[in-house]
């Protein structure tokens, strides 16, 4: 998988959204597909019923990537990440302060292993604010996963999100080690990779798309499609129909 800079490839999507936003899920999700799907997010915990935002379980989208590759005449997709995951590109900021947050467990004792926590640690550094200490330093470049090339590149715009966009072929996503080798995996953390915001294929017979802050995926396509997702016992998928409205614990009819 390689970053594009071709950012009107994705014009279509943008075309097929709603803007303004009206609430449904076309505020992300293409107009025009014959039938949608939804795929729970994992569970924030075993005794809680919410449900992860913005982040598909990376062994349920490989398994998906397998009925979407079935079910399209071109194995080339394009993969879009939205760029305001913290670390994910590069841009002006004050370099961290000595002092850093620690992540501990109930002992004091660091709960990970020390390259996730020191990973974990800059990521608070940058996205603390500190008035007092940071008032009279000067802005420099911050690198972050990306190259500072795709950090500074174009972005695909969609009303109220900002994409950094990608080629490759539907077999990456099928990888069930995909997290570890996306161009914006994260280095020593690959649990934490960002999901894929937007993934299509060439003709366009199917797209999937994981908001930042949405608790489950869709799937828009044809109705065979979403018939083998919502019948595939490994995925928490039922169909649901054009212009849901979608949030916590919501019915497959929006209710």
């Amino acid at each position: 998988m390689e970053w594009t800079a071709d950012v009107a490839a994705g014009g279509w999507i943008r075309d097929r959204l709603d803007d303004p936003w009206r609430g449904t899920m076309h505020d992300v999700v293409p107009h025009g597909f014959a039938a949608y799907a939804r795929i729970l997010h994992p569970r924030v915990s075993e005794l809680s019923r919410e449900r992860e935002e913005g982040r598909i379980d990376p062994a349920v989208l490989s398994v998906v990537a397998s009925h979407l590759a079935a079910h399209s005449g071109t194995p080339e997709i394009h993969v879009a990440v939205w760029d305001g995951w913290g670390g994910l590109v590069g841009g002006l900021g004050v370099p961290p302060t000595p002092a850093v947050a620690r992540s501990s467990n109930a002992d004091g004792e660091d709960s990970a292993d020390p390259a996730v926590l020191e990973r974990h640690r800059e990521m608070l550094a940058r996205s603390i604010h500190d008035p007092f200490n940071n008032v009279f330093r000067k802005h420099v470049w911050l690198p972050g996963i990306l190259s500072d090339e795709i950090s500074r590149g174009p972005r695909l715009v969609l009303p109220h999100r900002e994409h950094v966009l990608f080629r490759g072929t539907i077999d990456e996503l099928m990888d069930a080690a995909w997290a570890q080798r996306v161009p914006w995996a994260e280095p020593q953390a690959p649990q934490f990779t960002a999901s894929p915001s937007l993934v299509w294929p060439d003709d366009r017979a199917w797209v999937l798309a994981t908001d930042v802050d949405a608790d489950a995926t869709i799937v828009a396509g044809p109705p065979a499609l979403i018939r083998t997702l919502s019948t595939d016992a490994r995925i928490e998928a039922d169909p649901i129909a054009e212009g849901t409205v979608l949030g916590p614990f919501a019915d497959a009819d929006g209710a």
